[in-house]
């Protein structure tokens, strides 16, 4: 095991704070010298250093790692073998891991939202994929080594480390010497297919909050479940839409022919999912436990379109219970919370959506569907209806469009259109209020 060696000089870097160890290397905080930009140097056990044409092979495995550049990689920016330690110097990122946030909503006894799930999943497979083009596997994807930065975004590290050190003698010296191309290629392509695979597992992880197969989260992963009975997520997560439970299971088949080939294929199919949440279904992720952790994501989680095979629909989605109603073109609906003894009772009872935590009169608003736009309506409620951080007039006909954030009281909507429907207001003044 590496001593702790913080506060020694290591080259020209002076390693700073013991960070932890990632399972492959031992990471300290550093900085640039002459600067006061922050980075992190990642330590591998020395003892490679003896065996025969590590060195060049570490060497060659690292530049091909530092041209790796994309917003959702950890950046390489220097690299080397000092003190006998193979080292690189990397973007220091900020913030929890996934595992950290798995941890935490099994703690709590919560889910993550489906919505934030499909985030973190199409960004993990847009980094893959960017790397899988220069035929670059990442070999260790999980949980454990993707972090969670405070600006939203999802940033895969340790990239190539368990190859750096995996590789045998064998096919380092034929890498090197350039007998068996082929044979190189055919390796990395093995390992691509199981960062498939391996992403795949995570999708299964933070939809249903378990292994498939196993029970707890401490479990080895295998790279098959040839002999593990895979249980639909579905079964567990009943909200899980039909096109995201046939994801998880094709990434993670028995088959490995039935298997996606490559994270495209996976990406692709991601963007065709559709939400059909009946209306019926209590909330099921309750977002204040977890707050710390996935809040940030959800305002970045949503498409740029909503796509849908109906010719036009309009949805509501319920950011803090992750829950989305479809309604129907063409009619009013109003909204509100039903009470003993109420008169008049509202279309959308928004009781199960925290209604009352979010301050919802008996009869909020009103939403009126068009057959060209939809607009909302204030009631006259007692705690308001706002929209970018105005309240919007009583009475007043308020046009909304594609991806709005609204609030009725404190209860945050967020509005989905597809099809014929515009997303964009037309041009008047009665989006002014």
């Amino acid at each position: 095991m590496i001593k702790n060696l913080s506060g020694k000089a290591f080259g020209k870097f002076q390693l700073g704070e013991y960070l932890g160890h990632t399972g492959t290397a031992h990471v300290y905080l550093s900085k640039f010298p002459g600067t006061e930009k922050q980075i992190v140097i990642n330590l591998l056990p020395s003892h490679f250093t003896g065996e025969l044409s590590f060195a060049e092979h570490f060497l060659v495995e690292a530049s091909i790692l530092a041209t790796l550049d994309h917003p959702f990689i950890v950046k390489v920016h220097e690299f080397g073998i000092e003190q006998d330690y193979p080292f690189l110097v990397m973007q220091h990122v900020k913030g929890p891991t996934l595992k950290d946030l798995l941890t935490a909503t099994k703690q709590r006894q919560v889910r993550i939202p489906l919505e934030v799930c499909i985030f973190i999943i199409n960004s993990l497979g847009t980094a893959l994929s960017h790397a899988h083009n220069q035929i670059i596997p990442h070999s260790d994807v999980k949980p454990h080594n993707v972090l969670l930065e405070g600006s939203t975004q999802v940033i895969l590290t340790d990239f190539g480390f368990a190859r750096l050190l995996n590789i045998n003698k064998s096919s380092r010296q034929g890498t090197l010497e350039g007998h068996s191309p082929s044979k190189q290629f055919q390796e990395k392509s093995v390992e691509m297919r199981k960062d498939i695979f391996s992403l795949g597992i995570i999708f299964y992880q933070l939809t249903t909050g378990k292994l498939p197969g196993f029970e707890g989260d401490t479990s080895p992963l295998v790279e098959n479940l040839n002999n593990v009975k895979v249980v639909s997520p579905q079964t567990i997560v009943p909200e899980i839409p039909d096109e995201m439970n046939q994801i998880i299971l094709k990434a993670i088949s028995n088959d490995e022919e039935n298997r996606y080939h490559t994270v495209g294929e996976l990406i692709e199919d991601l963007g065709k999912v559709h939400w059909h949440v009946k209306t019926t279904v209590l909330p099921s992720a309750q977002m204040s436990g977890v707050v710390e952790f996935s809040s940030r994501f959800s305002s970045v989680a949503m498409p740029d379109k909503y796509e849908s095979k109906q010719e036009s629909k309009v949805s509501l989605y319920f950011l803090d219970t992750g829950q989305i109603i479809d309604l129907d073109m063409g009619r009013e609906y109003t909204l509100g919370r039903q009470y003993e003894g109420q008169p008049l009772l509202p279309d959308i009872d928004l009781t199960p959506y925290r209604a009352f935590e979010g301050g919802i009169s008996k009869l909020h608003a009103k939403l009126e569907m068009g057959e060209t736009d939809v607009k909302i309506i204030d009631l006259g409620s007692a705690n308001g209806t706002w929209h970018a951080g105005k309240k919007i007039p009583v009475n007043t006909p308020y046009t909304l469009q594609h991806a709005d954030l609204i609030m009725l009281g404190k209860l945050r909507i967020q509005i989905l259109i597809s099809g014929s429907v515009p997303t964009s207001p037309p041009k008047n003044k009665e989006n002014e209020p």
